[in-house]
């Protein structure tokens, strides 16, 4: 697939084998549709009656609401991958995604107008996926569907470890080991990237494992700055036994977000790049689960 044919890239800083939800109480699953725009997930949802949709994000932090900020006493900053923004701290009485209901949020507001002309439609904002406080968190691509499952109906995923890969949280960023030339380092894993990114220190470090592609891509992120970045493929990568070929990457100097990370990253996989038709995300015991 040729995903450098992406003009716009929209980041916001996440086998042959039959995974099937066992019988249960239908109450117990929440099941929220989605469509895609960009490479980005899309779900349609009603906020304090209003309609529209938010933007899905691994790595975001709670729920971020399309408004223009003004100046108040009570606000927030935020670190993107290319500056930051300060928001505003706003009330939300009931959210409905799906057949998931949440009530009583705290929110964030920002200025997402910019986003909202590229992707079209009605965008209310930007919703994290630890919001949910689901066990697991199952993402069907086929189906166009995120479900939200409690892990007693999901017993058979431990038999399924030569697809699986740990992963750990930092500011709400799921980091999993990927490894490139031998070697592991961290990457963040994002539904709210269209495009994969690598450090340009590492490329520079590394430059046989790596080949420059002709053009630039426009990298767009929430604090609304856009930056033109050059790309790159890669030697195959590996997540635990997944070995996955032609993923290609922007190149962008990771110095500033890494000062919010114990350990740097080396780059931001999109889940949008990679080929699988599920992903299942296991809260409770820290691993994810791809299904090819």
């Amino acid at each position: 697939m040729d995903y450098i044919s992406k003009k716009i890239s929209l980041v916001l800083i996440l086998l042959t084998l039959s995974l099937h939800v066992s019988a249960g109480n239908v109450e117990d699953i929440h099941v929220i549709p989605f469509v895609k725009s960009s490479g980005l997930i899309l779900i349609e949802a009603e906020i304090d009656g209003k309609k529209g949709n938010f933007i899905f994000d691994t790595g975001a932090e709670g729920l971020l609401i399309n408004a223009v900020e003004s100046k108040s006493n009570n606000q927030v900053s935020f670190q993107t991958l290319n500056g930051s923004f300060n928001s505003n701290i706003v009330p939300v009485s009931h959210l409905t995604l799906g057949t998931y209901t949440l009530n009583g949020l705290s929110a964030y507001t920002r200025d997402l107008t910019v986003f909202e002309n590229k992707l079209g439609g009605k965008l209310l904002g930007i919703i994290g996926a630890k919001l949910f406080n689901a066990e697991i968190l199952r993402i069907d691509n086929i189906k166009k569907t995120i479900e939200l499952i409690p892990r007693r109906l999901m017993k058979h995923l431990d038999k399924a470890s030569n697809s699986s890969c740990p992963f750990r949280f930092e500011n709400d960023v799921p980091i999993i080991d990927v490894t490139i030339d031998g070697e592991k380092y961290a990457f963040g894993l994002d539904t709210g990237s269209s495009i994969s990114l690598i450090d340009k220190n590492f490329i520079e470090q590394n430059p046989k494992v790596f080949k420059r592609l002709e053009g630039k891509l426009d990298l767009l992120t929430a604090s609304s700055k856009s930056l033109n970045v050059t790309t790159y493929t890669s030697d195959p990568i590996h997540i635990s036994k997944i070995k996955i070929s032609d993923l290609s990457f922007g190149s962008y100097d990771f110095s500033l977000i890494n000062t919010t990370f114990s350990k740097p990253l080396t780059g931001i996989l999109s889940i949008d790049q990679l080929p699988v038709k599920e992903l299942f995300v296991d809260y409770t015991e820290g691993k994810l689960y791809f299904l090819f």
